[in-house]
């Protein structure tokens, strides 16, 4: 016992003559010197802790100026309470060294927002440490070592509204989920951001306050948190995963609903979270359960944006493309010969949904809304290789006329083709159109449907390897292909038939004119490979 006295008080003397360097230092930054100071602080607070939990606390470190480590107070749950008799006994040498000194609320949120940078697993439960502490460090255990005077009515406010510290510390723990691929790290940041949450909502009725009551910022990143795990668990294969964690985001978005909060741009990204989440599933089952999900949570997003004063919010576009893209990737999943009224069913509600964001939300669809209408048309057919039934394809095809058609008309300038619609174009006309089951009429047809995408195509610029190959493979054999080339290239390049039969695909890629993929070549994965 005695040793471990004489062990302690070298130490709190240790930090009393570091303390004192720190003084003398007055060259260096100010906030280096108060977060060099504040670990120092924290370094003594610990040490006198320490001289009275011997029996309790085994795990213990004194800050350094490089990393300052605070006493664990159980972040991960299961945190027991500190006896009232030593709880605030660490605050003993900072009031005898320095009276009055105490850690506020910024203090804690200092030192945690630069945690939320760091953007580790490590870092966030660091700061949920220290979410902990300044928990044991509420006013109503201040007033106890402090003379009244020296409490007011505003400190109390500070501590009992930190609902931004609570947030920050969520927000370490989504970056963690952010910074990470593996599924058990995801899925345990997400439970702990969860935990934090359902905290703040079980205690928003205590006499103190603290916690403080989430906001929709809280939710906000809750669901997102959720929505990533889902992506994650998702891409390593395991499915079960990512169903609890699309459940988990959709239950928070129903709570968030039930509290009834002022609808506004962050209650829309809400809604965009859980349809991520829902989406990171599709594909995987073959009766579009999944995109159901997330197009009934689209339209609780709308219903909730006219709901409020009965006015119509304006949303942002990129909820509306995620549940068309979950769409296209469900219908890949479907099996060609039962496609007709999937693919039909789809794109009409494609379409409808379309209508109602240009009457009721006053939302232009963009050139990615259309591009995932398009590969949501040929999807059944590029997901298996498999041709299917005329007439299936046949529809098919004529929705993605009609999409094309729509973005190439004149006066429209919101939603114009890019690099990516001539590759879908190109990949539909490949699979909706195969060569050896048309007529002569028909893959006739079909040559001057690749003129005129062909000529749009290089004439704006968009022209990519990834379009050229499947442009190539769209025709009988070589030669026919090189016969339909070299007419285009009349005027900018004198070239013969047989010096192109001798080209190898890439070689024939960069021997095209430059400006017909003046803006293509900006696409990076349209032009890592030439599929």
């Amino acid at each position: 016992s005695r040793l471990n006295r004489l062990h302690t008080s070298s130490r709190v003397r240790e930090t009393q003559t570091t303390m004192q360097k720190e003084r003398e230092e007055s060259s260096q930054p100010v906030m280096n010197r108060i977060a060099i100071g504040f670990g120092s602080r924290m370094a003594l607070m610990n040490a006198a802790a320490l001289e009275r939990r011997n029996s309790t606390i085994n795990d213990h470190t004194i800050g350094s100026k490089n990393e300052p480590q605070m006493l664990s107070h159980g972040a991960r749950g299961g945190r027991q309470d500190v006896p009232n008799d030593t709880t605030l006994q660490p605050f003993g040498p900072l009031l005898f060294i320095e009276p009055r000194v105490l850690p506020n609320v910024m203090t804690f949120k200092l030192v945690i927002d630069e945690l939320v940078r760091r953007g580790t697993p490590k870092h966030a439960e660091t700061a949920e440490d220290l979410l902990h502490l300044m928990e044991d460090c509420h006013c109503d255990k201040l007033s106890e070592i402090l003379p009244k005077s020296d409490t007011t009515d505003q400190d109390a406010l500070e501590l009992s509204s930190s609902i931004g510290v609570y947030n920050a510390v969520m927000n370490a723990w989504a970056r963690a989920i952010k910074s990470t691929n593996d599924p058990l790290i995801a899925m345990h940041s997400a439970h702990r951001i969860e935990a934090l949450l359902r905290k703040m909502a079980e205690n928003e009725h205590s006499e103190n306050n603290l916690p403080p009551s989430p906001t929709v910022t809280s939710f906000s990143i809750a669901i997102d948190a959720w929505a990533h795990a889902a992506s994650i668990t998702v891409a390593k294969g395991d499915i079960s995963g990512g169903q609890v964690a699309a459940k988990k985001a959709q239950a928070l978005l129903d709570e968030l609903q039930h509290r009834r909060f002022e609808f506004c741009s962050i209650s829309a990204s809400c809604f965009g979270s859980a349809i991520k989440a829902w989406s990171s599933l599709c594909g995987k089952s073959e009766d579009g359960e999944y995109a159901n999900r997330a197009e009934d949570v689209m339209h609780q997003l709308i219903e909730a944006s006219q709901s409020f004063r009965g006015l119509y919010v304006p949303l942002d576009i990129i909820h509306f493309n995620n549940v068309f893209d979950a769409w296209a990737r469900e219908l890949a999943a479907i099996k060609p010969d039962k496609s007709r009224g999937s693919v039909a069913s789809v794109v009409t509600n494609m379409q409808h949904a379309i209508k109602q964001m240009r009457e009721c939300n006053n939302i232009q669809p963009d050139t990615s809304s259309f591009n995932h209408i398009i590969r949501a048309c040929y999807a059944p057919w590029a997901a298996r290789g498999e041709i299917g039934n005329d007439d299936n394809r046949s529809v098919a095809m004529g929705l993605v006329v009609e999409a094309y058609m729509e973005m190439t008309k004149d006066g429209n300038n919101v939603y114009r083709p890019d690099a990516h619609t001539y590759a879908h174009m190109f990949k539909a006309i490949a699979c909706l159109l195969p060569s050896d089951s048309l007529s002569s009429d028909d893959y006739a047809e079909k040559l001057v449907l690749c003129k005129t995408i062909f000529e749009s195509c290089c004439r704006e610029g968009q022209m990519t390897k990834s379009a050229f190959w499947v442009l190539s493979k769209l025709f009988r054999d070589e030669n026919e292909f090189l016969d339909f080339l070299l007419p285009q290239l009349s005027g900018y390049v004198e070239v013969s038939k047989d010096r192109l039969l001798r080209l190898k695909d890439d070689s024939l890629y960069k021997f095209l004119p430059s400006e017909w993929s003046r803006r293509g070549r900006n696409y990076k994965s349209l032009n890592s490979h030439m599929r």
